[in-house]
């Protein structure tokens, strides 16, 4: 979108970093082996040092293991009580689309079964169900969420937020259909963390198939009536441009949407991190701007649980119709 072209100007932090810091790319061209092992080398060894001093001890905490069946063999779903639950993904290119997406919808309906045992999984998924997660996680969730909203399996437990971080909401085979909307990918073509050349072959990878909504949660057919959601765009990030669309796409569907603008929240899509490369918080811990955004996630979070909140108290109401037109509201007993 050409209104949000300015945001690709490098953010200082950023800039200085990398003059400081000057090191070779973490993926490597046409060699997924290499881009796994630099990422668990180099990239989660950061992010688990970002989060660690934030963790009360383990003792704190219970971890328990599920194994779930899926088609083909099983995933591992990990609980984390007090806390969330993670799930095992099944990785292209040795699982191609939709393994990824069949395996987050088995665990998201193992969540809602497990979930009858409260004790068990401590948490009530009337008080908030969200989806949600980064660059390709948010992709995962906003196609769960689609997929969920016209499941009869959900109607009573359904997903009530969806926390969508750097979103890849459109294949790249489907950019035709939106001209002129999506110019990120050229415009942060050589963007550090995460470039044009890389994003291209990511969806090679993944095999999706054009037009299918569920590879491309932006062509859906109708984005009425999905849970509200909360974004985290990247200025720098060739994918900018899918959170900013999918934003909107959303909006005028009916959808309630919060997009963060240099840390603070609006109800206006307006901008986002400024200058900053895709999923950059996992790399850049130590930047100032990085403690805005795990700020800004707490607050996403509480803003999605709050909008449940509201909607079980209007759902607390009845209307009864009366003669002549007239109508009451009275709260439910």
């Amino acid at each position: 979108m050409a209104q949000y072209a300015h945001l690709s100007e490098m953010h200082p932090e950023l800039a200085a970093h990398l003059e400081a810091n000057p090191r070779g790319p973490v993926l490597i061209p046409d060699d997924i082996r290499a881009t796994q092992k630099g990422f668990v080398e180099l990239v989660q060894p950061l992010y688990a040092a970002r989060h660690k001093s934030r963790l009360a001890p383990d003792a704190k905490f219970r971890v328990q293991d599920y194994k779930i069946p899926v088609e083909g063999g099983e995933i591992a779903v990990r609980v984390v009580i007090p806390g969330a639950g993670e799930e095992e993904e099944r990785l292209a290119p040795d699982h191609v689309y939709p393994t990824a997406l069949n395996d987050g919808y088995a665990a998201l309906k193992w969540t809602r079964q497990a979930v009858n045992n409260v004790d068990a999984l401590s948490v009530s998924l009337k008080k908030g169900f969200i989806v949600g997660g980064g660059s390709a996680g948010a992709h995962l969730a906003a196609s769960l969420a689609l997929r969920a909203r016209d499941d009869p399996f959900f109607r009573d437990v359904p997903i009530t937020g969806q926390y969508l971080a750097c979103p890849v909401v459109i294949q790249a085979a489907d950019y035709h259909r939106f001209p002129g909307e999506l110019l990120s990918m050229e415009q942060n073509k050589d963007a550090p963390v995460l470039s044009k050349k890389f994003a291209l072959w990511f969806f090679d990878l993944y095999k999706a198939r054009a037009g299918d909504p569920l590879a491309s949660p932006v062509l859906a057919e109708s984005h009425a009536n999905l849970a509200p959601a909360f974004f985290q765009i990247c200025g720098l990030d060739p994918f900018r441009d899918d959170g900013f669309l999918y934003d909107s796409v959303l909006r005028e569907a009916g959808v309630k949407t919060r997009v963060n603008v240099s840390g603070w929240l609006t109800d206006l899509a307006l901008g986002s991190y400024p200058g900053l490369p895709h999923g950059f918080a996992s790399e850049f811990g130590h930047f100032k701007v990085t403690e805005q955004y795990d700020k800004d996630v707490m607050d996403g979070l509480r803003w999605l649980l709050a909008q449940r909140r509201l909607e079980l108290v209007y759902s607390s109401r009845r209307v009864h119709i009366l003669p002549k037109n007239q109508c009451t509201i009275s709260r439910l007993r």
